[in-house]
Order: C-alpha cells, then structure tokens, then sequence
C-alpha cells in the first residue's frame, strides 16, 4: 500500500514538473471551467430567451452604443471583485495545501491526474477567465468611446442591424452568466479543500493517539 501510495506520489509530482510551457498550462487548465451537459443547456436557453427579448426590445438602433456602454461598466463593477476573489481564494488553497493536506491531494487522482493539480489548474483558469472578462471590456470601452452614438453599419438595413446588435449583446451577456455561476464552482472547491484539510489534521491527529 505505501509502495502504491510512493508511486502516485511520484507520478504527481513530474505532472506538476511537466508543466513548463505557458501557454499548454493556460489550455490544460482552461478544460477545468468547461461547462458541464447541464451547463450547456443553461447557456442555450438563456442565449435564446436573451436573444427573443434583445430583439423584441430593441427596435430602436439609436441609443445601442449607450446601452452597451451600460452593460459593460456593470459587468466590470463585478468582474473586478471576483477576480480579487480568485487571487485570494488561489492564495487560501496554497496556504492549506501543505503538509498531511499536501500528500492527501497527491495521492487522491481524477483523471490521471492528482486533486491538487487538478483544483491547481482551476484556480488558474477561474482567474484567466475574469482576467479575460476585464481585457474584454476595456477593448469595447475603447471601441464604443470611439465612435458616435448612432453608430451603425450604413449597408445594412435598421432591422437587420438590429438583429446583428441582439445576437452579439446576447452572446456577451450569456458569456458573463456562465462565468458568474462559474463562482459555485469556485466556492465549492474551496469547501472540498477546507474538508481536504480538516481530514488530514485530523488523520494525523489520530495516528498520533495511537502511536
């Protein structure tokens, strides 16, 4: 059992050596935030439903830019706490994992893989996800300031710039939806990792009293 437990180990630790390359760090970690069946489904209805009222509601082309504008300072009140969030909560599961807590998640595996790279690699892409959320919007800040508030694309016609307009609002603002419930996920994990930590101390305590 210890020969087993050496070799999980081990294994762990050159998968965490493996990592070398930034930008297939930044892709591994990015499949930990795909969203699930149930996910999938959230996203289409509320990229429908979103797409219906965007439509019905704004049949009037002339006030987008300001609207946007809107959408996109609200979303960034939010996108910046929760990235601070991300950075505290990143720094929390470093803190803990260390010590009996630190061998537990490298002997524990899920996909080939250890539980700590595993919660390593979504506390990584939680934080690139709302890093890429406030670049986001600081491009269509950029964009929308610079350019006239009944701005339009001239060949075409208002209701057809409508729709264009519904379809993009409608992908952003589900794009956002998935990322704020994206945060369950975040908070869960930090609850397996305090019950991973609990467990270890108390796993030690015990070995301890009988020894």
């Amino acid at each position: 059992m210890k020969h087993d437990n050496k070799n999980t180990i081990k294994q762990a630790i050159l998968g965490l050596l493996s990592d070398t390359d930034s930008d297939k760090l930044i892709l591994k970690s990015l499949q930990y935030i795909q969203p699930s069946k149930r996910r999938k489904i959230f996203v289409q209805v509320s990229f429908t439903l979103l797409t219906i009222v965007y439509l019905v509601l704004s049949r009037s082309y002339s006030n987008a830019i300001e609207r946007t504008l809107d959408l996109v300072g609200i979303v960034n009140t939010i996108a910046l706490p929760v990235l601070g969030l991300a950075v505290t909560g990143y720094a929390i599961f470093q803190a803990l994992a260390n010590g009996d807590t630190l061998i537990t998640l490298l002997k524990v595996s899920e996909d080939d893989k250890s539980k700590f790279q595993v919660y390593n690699y979504f506390f990584l892409a939680f934080s690139i996800l709302y890093i890429f959320i406030i670049i986001l919007n600081f491009v269509l800040v950029v964009f929308l300031k610079n350019v006239t508030l009944d701005w339009h694309i001239r060949a075409f016609p208002p209701l057809v710039n409508n729709t264009i307009y519904s379809i993009l609002v409608s992908v952003y603002v589900t794009f956002i939806l998935n990322a704020l419930v994206e945060i369950k996920c975040f908070v869960y994990n930090l609850y397996q990792i305090f019950s991973t930590n609990a467990a270890a101390k108390g796993i030690a305590y015990l070995q301890d009293e009988e020894s």
